[in-house]
């Protein structure tokens, strides 16, 4: 049963990090980010760490912006495993992908001391 929190952002089903529904065989997923391919490197290569997901393929397009298709070799809540990674902000999923928002890190911010 899917378990869901409402709408997200973008129009899709936002999922709660409780999330329990299974997925098998291929997935696809859209990375949504706003920092550098640095950022979906990261992500990707935390994927790989996954045990029985296996990354099949990457695809941009203007459209869409990055599409990953992930093989699940057995079922899995892949909800609940993109929540639990510290660079994912939100996971939702709209029509048949699973879309993952990366959390925007503010890096060489100058310091302000207020005096």
């Amino acid at each position: 049963m899917n378990k869901y929190n409402g709408k997200s952002e973008e129009g899709g089903i936002a999922t709660q990090s409780g999330d329990s529904e299974l997925y098998e065989g291929e997935v696809r997923l859209k990375i949504k980010s706003s920092e550098d391919f640095k950022q979906v490197d990261r992500f990707s290569e935390y994927l790989k760490t996954v045990e029985n997901l296996e990354i099949a393929s990457y695809n941009w397009s203007e459209h869409d912006g990055l599409m990953m298709v992930v093989s699940l070799q057995s079922p899995m809540p892949l909800g609940i495993i993109l929540s639990q990674i510290s660079m994912v902000k939100q996971v939702y999923q709209k029509h048949h992908n699973i879309v993952a928002v990366l959390n925007t890190l503010v890096v060489d911010q100058p310091a302000v001391i207020a005096t």
